[in-house]
């Protein structure tokens, strides 16, 4: 192509976002650094950013984490677990014993650890709490694939809670993330909500339903579908403490509980007939 002197040659911009928007991830980062305009460009370009989030969900990549490990001092390293591993949906199917590599963030350490547990993920993000005392969590939001970490808002707890759940996802009528804090005090429940970017746990309407208490911190926590949280709990409770196995007449008080994010509105599920006592894992399995 001959250009006139002083001109150069381009691409229209439409063509640059789908061109990088077929690039993995880390190649993604990579390109940042041709030039200021396409670091501009990958950094806060929002169809970029949503273009490139629907392409890379046709081919997630999953990780497995088991029981988090517990320490009392301070560590740089946060999320990781023994049994932590990334792997693709075809890699899972084809080769479902094969761990590939650990997930492993470096944590701030301006404050003491006491243990840590990742929510839950959402469109790439993975949103964790560090346990600081029995009063305090702090969340954090993580990207893995820049390994950029977020410090969010504080989740502060009285004696008289009972451990909370907690849930991560999107709103899509908001377009934000919010986490979702479900809890008991003095024997009723209790919802609030963090919208990420403010500074306020949001106090919204309760269910009158109780979430399983478990005193292994993670179990139960809410899972996140389609713009919605959904938890194990139970209907007409007398009680905010159980004990497992659950008998007959306690397994038919189950149900799902599911928060709309949107919304802010429940619905109920009774869940499967053949539960069982089963149900009680602590495992995951995050998609980014």
């Amino acid at each position: 192509m001959n250009v006139s002197e002083g001109e150069s040659e381009w691409l229209p911009e439409e063509v640059v976002v789908e061109i990088l928007s077929w690039l993995k991830v880390k190649k993604l980062m990579q390109v940042k650094c041709v030039c200021r305009s396409w670091n501009k460009l990958v950094s806060s370009n929002l169809y970029l950013i949503k273009l490139h989030l629907q392409k890379s969900s046709r081919n997630p990549h999953l990780a497995l984490t088991g029981k988090p490990i517990f320490t009392f001092d301070s560590i740089t390293h946060f999320m990781y677990w023994n049994t932590n591993s990334t792997f693709s949906v075809h890699q899972l199917f084809q080769n479902p014993y094969t761990l590939l590599k650990k997930l492993q963030m470096n944590m701030p350490t301006d404050e003491g650890l006491r243990s840590c547990r990742i929510v839950g993920s959402c469109n790439g993000l993975l949103c964790a709490y560090v346990r600081i005392d029995l009063e305090r969590y702090s969340f954090y939001l993580c990207n893995p694939a820049t390994r950029l970490i977020r410090k969010g808002l504080s989740f502060k707890v009285e004696r008289s809670y009972i451990n909370p759940k907690f849930a991560f996802g999107y709103d899509d009528l908001a377009a934000t993330y919010k986490v979702v804090a479900f809890y008991m005090k003095d024997q009723v429940s209790h919802v609030r909500v963090w919208r990420v970017g403010e500074y306020y746990w949001k106090k919204i309407t309760s269910p009158s339903i109780a979430p399983l208490f478990s005193f292994q911190s993670g179990v139960n926590d809410g899972v996140h579908l389609n713009g919605t949280v959904h938890w194990l709990a139970l209907r007409n409770y007398s009680c905010p403490f159980y004990t497992w196995p659950f008998s007959d007449s306690k397994l038919n008080q189950l149900v799902i509980a599911s928060l709309h994010l949107g919304n802010e509105i429940y619905t109920y599920l009774s869940p499967p007939r053949d539960l069982g006592n089963e149900f009680l894992l602590a495992s995951q399995i995050l998609e980014f």
